[in-house]
């Protein structure tokens, strides 16, 4: 898909761009807010998504193989490590859906503040 912006601008000055607009921001919001505003939350939201992620996957393991009639995890075939990993994706969902509804909600929030 193409689109006009890069042919709007000259090649010198859009080779610039980014560190310009790097510079502006460091200028007018600085480090902390310029650079890291909004880290926390979704710092958090994917340490508890891969958490969640890493416990259920075990457990989905040791559950598919008891469905699929295989003697252990170590060997169970592909498809039962694929429906190991989706089964475990649903619970990592789970945790992340309410936790990015609520990272969304702060930022709807904060850019009506600005305004």
């Amino acid at each position: 898909m193409h689109t006009r912006f890069p042919h709007t601008i000259p090649q010198h000055i859009s080779n610039l761009l980014p560190c310009r607009c790097f510079l502006h921001t460091l200028r007018t919001e600085g480090v902390l807010r310029g650079l890291y505003a909004g880290a926390l939350p979704s710092l958090v939201s994917n340490v508890g998504e891969n958490a969640v992620l890493f416990a259920a996957y075990g457990r989905c393991q040791r559950v598919w193989s008891d469905v699929l009639g295989c003697p252990s995890v170590e060997e169970m075939g592909p498809l039962g490590n694929a429906l190991s990993g989706s089964s475990a994706a649903v619970f990592s969902a789970m945790w992340l859906c309410p936790t990015e509804h609520i990272k969304c909600q702060l930022q709807v929030c904060q850019l009506f503040l600005v305004l």
